[in-house]
């Protein structure tokens, strides 16, 4: 009996440590995972960003050299063939200027012949390499400007401007920001059940350690009657 009664104090006094160290893992699990998760869904997201803008400068370039071959072929029917590769869904509109900045085809005919302010160049036209940037059209859409340096047979150089619709490109974007709020959405439910599994476990072992007290203190109670009875026996000898 005694030794049991040793078990009981020693189980009751070893009982807070090991709530602690349970609650100081749940929290190490829990912050290390929800770490893991940010860390993952922020590089989806700046890849799928790095993915959206290659594929338009893919695009750009593609189409830019479709029409850089068509000028330099030359011909009557040069100005068709461009005309019709850009006429692709993708692209919003399409410049040539040359040097000056006087407009010599574009995919507006009224614009044929204006020149370009130097707001409308930016700070990209002029350069001898191919660039691209995002911008924001008249009407608020985003989209995606791509200068291009245009080499003729002649040694003349000439600037194309695409400036590309990103929505079929940004899809990629919009995944990986669908991903980002279900990624949240996780951590939420993480925490939650890990915040949930705590209360759960620390009623569990106070209600454990209130049994435990209670028959800790009917250990006691029966080792208190049977004293006395023992005392009692040894009273009633004596007399």
């Amino acid at each position: 009996m005694p030794l049991k009664g040793l078990e009981l104090k020693k189980e009751t006094s070893l009982r807070p440590y090991f709530l602690t160290v349970l609650r100081i893992s749940l929290a190490l699990f829990i912050t290390i995972s929800s770490l893991a998760i940010l860390y993952t869904t922020s590089r989806n997201y700046q890849s799928s960003r790095s993915l959206a803008d290659l594929s338009l400068e893919s695009t750009g370039l593609a189409l830019s050299s479709s029409a850089e071959v068509a000028l330099r072929r030359g011909g009557s029917s040069a100005d068709a063939e461009v005309r019709d590769i850009f006429s692709d869904r993708v692209v919003a509109y399409a410049l040539i200027a040359d040097e000056e900045g006087r407009i010599l085809f574009h995919t507006n005919p009224r614009r044929v012949g204006s020149i370009l302010s130097e707001e409308e160049k930016g700070p990209l036209w002029g350069s001898r390499k191919a660039s691209g940037r995002r911008v924001s059209l008249g009407t608020g859409l985003p989209a995606f400007e791509f200068n291009y340096p245009i080499h003729l047979a002649d040694g003349r150089t000439e600037g194309l401007r695409l400036v590309l619709h990103t929505t079929p490109a940004d899809r990629i974007v919009s995944d990986a920001r669908r991903m980002g709020w279900v990624g949240t959405g996780v951590l939420l439910l993480l925490w939650t059940v890990g915040i949930l599994f705590e209360r759960v476990l620390t009623r569990s072992l106070r209600l454990r350690a209130e049994l435990e007290e209670k028959r800790q203190l009917a250990w006691i109670g029966q080792m208190t009657a049977v004293l006395a009875h023992e005392i009692r026996n040894a009273l009633g000898s004596i007399k």
